[in-house]
């Protein structure tokens, strides 16, 4: 389901704009760029972040932020390595 699906409070409005603009902006991106699945999250890392979650909502979401810009860091300088990237630097 996309977050515009959920029935949310009028008084939610701004985080289902946040989340659906969040949703935009991924959509955007992986339909201008491959889908490396490689650095995609597997199964067992799945099911750990749910049992995770359910100990500590909030430190599961920003250690998954923060899982997820490490590995698109790593992706990226592999991207670089292959000369498929150029570094801004």
């Amino acid at each position: 389901r996309a977050w515009g699906d959920y029935n949310i409070s009028p008084v939610r409005s701004k985080e289902r704009n946040f989340m659906e603009s969040i949703e935009k902006y991924v959509k955007k991106f992986l339909n201008k760029h491959e889908k490396n699945v490689r650095y995609d999250m597997n199964l067992h890392e799945i099911f750990l972040l749910e049992e995770f979650a359910n100990k500590n909502k909030i430190a599961a979401f920003t250690t998954t932020f923060d899982y997820g810009y490490a590995k698109g860091y790593r992706a990226a300088l592999a991207e670089m390595k292959k000369g498929g990237a150029v570094s801004c630097r």
